[in-house]
């Protein structure tokens, strides 16, 4: 059996061209979900014991949130059809209310506590009550009513963590509150006081007030407060919430592909669709700047994604991972239902059948039409799509979830809607992909840790990290198309970090094990920035380089082989070899340049240098900057050398491919290349200060895929060091690129020439 693992209604291209889904479709899928996890129900259907890894809060708070996620679903089912379901729908979570409120059932569920599990799941209940309050509610007996109440009350008085889940209290007490229980009100108006302190600008919030950009801001930050209008009336605020949403969704709806793909960054992957929550609730709240048919192909482009995938899996589960189970994509709190909170990507059915949603005509989106630069200053994050391969990728010089420790779902320089950075534990201490890391003489490499934002503005974003002995690293990445041009500048002897900014308003309530410090200074809120093509510009500026059909890899090879000027290991790291820097070894077929499916162990294959990987060969377009293959550094004040002060050589990794058989590789002279079966290239090309390439290959470490490959750069000096990434469905000549984008390095500034002539110039930082 073949993906889509359920029974879907015959597609309506009229109707919807791109997707062929209608409301019919939505509603399947959720009935499916909803049937597949009865056979896991406790006999009282207060509890959903999922099969799976447990969380940390163990197996019966895991059936707790069983039952209340999938309530969720259900409730928004029930009131999208105005009751009209199948009456054991009902009946099977009334009969769970009853049972999970009464401490004689044997399927109670625990009272509420501190900063407990039970808040997030109470908080689902009052919303899935809420919503289908005609239906269930008001039906159910006084007494069961009652216990609900008392159960739900048992929020009163109660810390959480300080991040979204200050609202599951608010919600929670405003339900109670709705159905004349016991509630305070102060309790319901801190959480919503608090996210005015996380409210950065643009529609965008954090999550807990350090730089924690991810899904959270939606499927939570902008989720609940407009629930919460939904059961107070209050439309004071109401106005203020729809206004940040719609302002969110202006830039928010670019970080799906053009297939429906997420962007893959952040916690809590596993939820999934429940990205689509945000979108639902601007049409739901009339905050959406999307036309009624961009809404609904947004959203059907999304779970058509997940189910063509396999997602719900063949039990009509919905697993720990992203296509297929994968532990590493989720965090300790996950649990086998965790995945269930998908369900406020359900959201949309709230909308009756006859919504403009459900019935306008399906309209194409930006990425489907243009390629498109989309920058958000007050987060650090710059989008960069291209409507040829659907692909979205995200240059992060922003979010890195309060680190250090670093994550790998917040560390890297980038990610995209068709990769997954290399997050397994054994790959993440070798931590490869999209980063430049200073590698140690026993072979360790640096950690990014706390990202300080210096600029996002158009085409162009940069930051810059420090290590704990006190080296910068500024890196600015400049995209156009599929390309990120980045250059690093490494500065043993930084200047002093600007002290971080104290919180002016410290909460009372207890930290988390998560637990945000206070916020990074900002960079100024001047807006989102969305680029199209300028007038008259070739839509897509490298496509007479990325040609249809690939020219052989021995022609790529052969144009730039310098075997004579290859520097020894030694040379690059004189104290010892490890696994990220490579022995040296004889050419592999690879570096003959034939592609290779070897099924090696975690490695990097056999590299190949040239001092040409750094400024440009005399023979080659745009010949300029100093002779030698690193550009220097300064002498630092005790006049030692940059590697005596820092005893270390460079690396930098792309994008990680990953797919069910080991991705083929190629490597070249300043070049790496990976590309799975269906075409999908990850690519880095050395346009100054390289000396040699590799592509390192792990297995089980990615959520995309068994295999995975990862294109590579070194040098053995730290300095200003120039690279060309790429990430393309297209084909990719990496020798081709390397000849023709040209880098100049002066003492004070690296210019950049594309081939059309186009060119940039940055300064050095100091």
């Amino acid at each position: 059996m073949t993906p889509p693992y359920l029974s879907l209604p015959p597609t309506d291209r009229l109707l919807s061209p791109r997707t062929g889904w209608t409301r019919a479709h939505w509603e399947t899928l959720t009935d499916h979900l909803l049937d597949s996890v009865v056979p896991y129900a406790s006999p009282g259907f207060a509890q959903y014991r999922l099969p799976g890894r447990a969380s940390w809060s163990g197996v019966a708070l895991d059936g707790l949130e069983g039952f209340s996620r999938t309530f969720l679903a259900a409730a928004f089912r029930i009131a999208g059809a105005r009751g009209q379901v199948r009456p054991e729908l009902i009946e099977r979570y009334a009969t769970g209310l009853a049972n999970g409120t009464d401490p004689s059932s044997g399927e109670a569920w625990p009272e509420l506590t501190d900063c407990s599990q039970q808040m997030v799941e109470a908080a689902s209940i009052a919303v899935g009550l809420h919503e289908s309050r005609p239906w269930l509610w008001d039906q159910l007996p006084s007494q069961v009513r009652e216990r609900v109440v008392t159960w739900l009350s048992g929020f009163i008085g109660k810390r959480t963590w300080d991040n979204n889940w200050m609202l599951f209290q608010t919600v929670s007490e405003e339900f109670v509150k709705s159905v004349g229980g016991p509630y305070e009100q102060h309790e319901i108006d801190r959480g919503l006081e608090r996210i005015e302190q996380w409210y950065v600008g643009d529609g965008w919030y954090t999550d807990g007030g350090t730089r924690n950009f991810d899904y959270y801001g939606g499927w939570a930050l902008h989720l609940y407060p407009l629930l919460w209008t939904r059961m107070s009336g209050d439309e004071e605020r109401a106005t203020l919430y729809r206004g940040r949403l719609t302002e969110f969704l202006t830039t928010y709806q670019h970080f799906f592909g053009s297939d429906g793909a997420p962007v893959h960054q952040g916690r809590s992957l596993c939820y999934r669709f429940a990205s689509l929550a945000p979108v639902w609730m601007g049409a739901l709240a009339d905050a959406t700047p999307l036309a009624p048919g961009q809404t609904r192909k947004l959203a059907s482009s999304v779970a058509r994604h997940f189910a063509e995938r396999g997602v719900p899996d063949r039990r009509g589960l919905l697993s720990l991972g992203w296509y297929d189970t994968f532990l590493p994509t989720t965090q300790a709190y996950s649990g086998p239902a965790s995945p269930y909170w998908a369900s406020k990507g359900l959201l949309g059915l709230l909308l009756p059948p006859e919504h403009p949603v459900w019935t306008a005509r399906e309209q194409m989106l930006p990425i489907d039409e243009n390629d498109l630069t989309v920058a958000l200053p007050t987060t650090g994050l710059l989008l960069h799509g291209t409507r040829h391969d659907g692909i979205v990728r995200l240059v992060n010089h922003g979010s890195d979830h309060g680190a250090p420790p670093d994550d790998p779902h917040y560390a890297k320089l980038a990610y995209s809607t068709r990769t997954a950075p290399e997050s397994a534990e054994h790959a993440w201490t070798r931590n490869v992909d999209n980063h430049l890391a200073l590698v140690s003489p026993d072979g360790v490499p640096s950690a990014r840790g706390t990202i300080h934002p210096l600029e996002c503005a158009g085409r162009t974003a940069s930051s810059y990290t420090e290590t704990p002995e006190g080296t910068r690293i500024t890196t600015t990445s400049l995209v156009r198309g599929s390309w990120e041009l980045r250059i690093h500048q490494i500065t043993p002897t930084p200047s002093p970090a600007p002290a971080p900014q104290s919180d002016p308003n410290p909460l009372t309530t207890t930290q988390s094990p998560d637990a945000e410090p206070p916020a990074s200074p900002q960079p100024p809120a001047t807006g989102p920035h969305v680029l199209s093509p300028p007038p008259n510009a070739d839509p897509h500026p490298s496509s007479h380089l990325l040609d249809a059909e690939p020219r052989p890899s021995s022609q790529l090879w052969d144009a730039e082989r310098h075997p004579s000027s290859q520097p020894t290991d030694a040379e690059l790291h004189p104290s010892q070899l490890s696994d990220a820097e490579p022995h040296a070894s004889p050419p592999s077929p690879e570096s003959q340049g034939s592609s290779s499916t070897q099924t090696s162990p975690p490695s990097d294959e056999p590299a190949v240098s040239s001092p040409s990987a750094g400024p440009h060969p005399s023979h080659a377009p745009g010949s300029q900057g100093t002779p030698s293959s690193v550009f220097p550094l300064a002498e630092p004040p005790s006049g030692e050398t940059v590697s005596q002060v820092l005893g270390v050589t460079v690396r930098e990794g792309g994008y990680a491919v990953s797919d069910v058989t080991p991705p083929s590789a190629v490597t070249g002279p300043g070049w790496a290349l990976a590309r799975r079966t269906d075409g999908l290239t990850s690519a880095i090309i050395g346009l100054y200060g390289w000396q040699r390439a590799s592509v390192s290959r792990d297995v089980e470490s990615n959520a995309f895929g068994p295999h995975s490959a990862v294109p590579c750069l070194h040098a053995a000096t730290p300095g200003v060091h120039v690279t060309l990434v790429v990430l393309s469905g297209d084909a990719v000549h990496p020798s081709a690129l390397r000849d023709a984008i040209a880098v100049e390095v002066s003492g004070e500034s690296v210019t950049i020439t594309f081939p059309d002539g186009d060119h940039h110039t940055r300064p050095i930082p100091t």
